[in-house]
């Protein structure tokens, strides 16, 4: 985590929102940025570390989050399974290949792993004593805290609720039941809500890109055909077999190609599961006479039943690890406690051997990002940002660029953090102003001074991403190709380097 941040939501908006906002010094909705609408507990932690000066901090965090997870761990799983069983839990948790590497990152995931996590120990602490209430309330709070950093958080909110819901059903005492079922409603809500009154005064959608068809000012324009792009993107995580067949090949998929579950920067969150998947059955032979870890396995459930329907990325799955591997280590221990002396020597290699795998490709990932060469001196983080991102050194001159002062309009990248001025990136989600721009242009000169009408100043072009990310960013007509190119006449170069280009626009005849 003490790496300069490089991955790639983090600099499309874990990291480029905050530095937005702190632009602006308010919060809003940057042009073009669907994520903007998303719930943001996570970035405003990061805001609060950039604020400090330090996009490392931000990371340390994240951090943070993945220790403050094993320390829930060890607190209320001690009560509740043998202590070899918690220890092996928290160790199998710390050693995830997956956790470990989103937790040297700012991405969310382990922000709401720690939310989980203790969400959901307290709630079935709460089950055991129920006149405790209290246990009830910090569950509600923390499973708010996590669908206010993530939507998909709500499938937890789901899970317990649904239960909640059947334990009033079978109670003698309803009115309790509903009470407790309407209390942990309201908390959750409550610690959502900021979000959605963010979403209802900006798109008039609580719950934007969501049901943007069904709210007037995000189901047309901009807004909803980035709506309907975010959603065409998802598609390649779903089940283009069918639901039925997809959910019979989960099981050999995820032992075999996991890499299936998450592409680009989502391959941070494919690794490291053949363990946890193999002890799952373990975990639910010793979970029957166990109704702490019975109910955990119960939440787990529900929440992975939510997540294949709605498409699977591994990486979102990395926030029941913590719940999973104390099911799972409480397997194991009794495996152990039942095999002989030969038969533990192999249980305990097995584990061993897969641990190590573990660790290895966390270490391999990082040694393919070039890490190492970071944290060791042998290069400086300029050098490795500028090796690493194509636009990063136009970028980086982008703070000092002369010229007027502008918008930037960055062309091809969908990259924003590291600006550090007011610009407009690129999207795949939906139209961009160029594309438009370029079709509408008479000539090159008036498509210069169409983008001066609209506040940009300067132009940042990064050709090679924008040739991977190829029509996703909009087709041209010849027209419109005529004027692009012929744009270049309009622009001075200020600054050049082995991927980028960054240029002052200025209309001429």
């Amino acid at each position: 985590c003490l790496m300069p941040p490089h991955q790639y939501d983090s600099l499309v908006y874990h990291l480029a929102l905050p530095q937005d906002y702190l632009l602006a010094g308010r919060l809003f909705a940057p042009e073009g940025l669907l994520f903007a609408h998303f719930p943001q507990n996570g970035e405003m932690l990061f805001t609060l570390a950039l604020l400090a000066g330090s996009d490392v901090l931000a990371q340390m965090y994240v951090w943070l989050a993945f220790v403050l997870s094993i320390a829930w761990l060890f607190a209320l799983g001690r009560r509740e399974a043998p202590m070899s069983a918690v220890l092996l839990a928290c160790f199998l948790t710390a050693t995830h290949s997956a956790v470990l590497l989103t937790a040297s990152t700012t991405y969310v995931e382990p922000v709401v792993m720690l939310w989980v996590t203790a969400g959901a120990l307290c709630f079935e602490r709460w089950r055991q004593v129920p006149a405790a209430r209290g246990w009830l309330v910090l569950s509600a709070a923390f499973i708010g805290l996590a669908l206010g950093t993530k939507y998909y958080a709500g499938l937890g909110a789901i899970a317990l609720g649904l239960r909640l819901l059947w334990r009033a059903v079978k109670s003698q005492d309803r009115p309790a039941a509903l009470k407790d079922l309407a209390l942990f409603t309201g908390i959750v809500t409550v610690l959502f809500a900021p979000w959605l009154i963010k979403n209802w005064v900006l798109v008039r959608n609580p719950v934007f890109p969501f049901l943007y068809k069904y709210f007037a000012n995000t189901g047309t324009g901009w807004n909803g055909d980035a709506a309907a792009g975010y959603f065409r993107v998802l598609t390649e995580y779903g089940h283009a077999e069918g639901w039925l067949i997809s959910l019979l090949k989960l099981p050999v998929l995820l032992l075999r190609n996991p890499l299936r579950f998450g592409g680009g920067m989502d391959v941070l969150g494919d690794l490291g599961w053949t363990l946890l998947l193999g002890a799952l059955p373990l975990a639910v032979w010793a979970g029957r006479d166990n109704g702490f870890r019975r109910g955990l396995l119960v939440f787990c459930g529900l929440w992975a039943v939510g997540w294949f329907a709605s498409g699977v990325v591994l990486r979102f799955l990395t926030v029941l690890v913590p719940l999973l591997t104390l099911a799972g280590a409480a397997g194991l221990v009794k495996l152990h406690e039942r095999l002989g002396a030969p038969g533990r020597v192999v249980l305990v290699g097995a584990v061993g051997a897969l641990v190590a795998v573990n660790l290895y490709l966390a270490l391999y990932v990082h040694a393919v990002l070039g890490t190492p060469s970071v944290l060791l001196g042998l290069e400086t983080r300029e050098e490795f940002l500028s090796r690493r991102l194509d636009y990063y050194p136009c970028a980086s001159a982008a703070r000092s660029l002369p010229g007027p002062s502008g918008r930037i309009l960055v062309v091809g990248e969908q990259r924003g953090y590291y600006l550090g001025r007011e610009h407009l990136t690129s999207s795949v989600h939906a139209p961009n102003l160029w594309v438009r721009l370029a079709e509408e242009a008479a000539s090159p000169a008036d498509l210069a001074h169409r983008l001066n009408e609209e506040g940009f100043s300067h132009v940042l072009l990064v050709p090679k991403e924008a040739a991977r990310l190829g029509e996703s960013l909009g087709v041209l007509s010849d027209k419109g190709r005529a004027n692009w190119d012929g744009l270049e006449s309009q622009l001075t170069v200020v600054a050049k380097a082995r991927g980028c280009l960054a240029a002052v626009l200025e209309p001429r005849p």
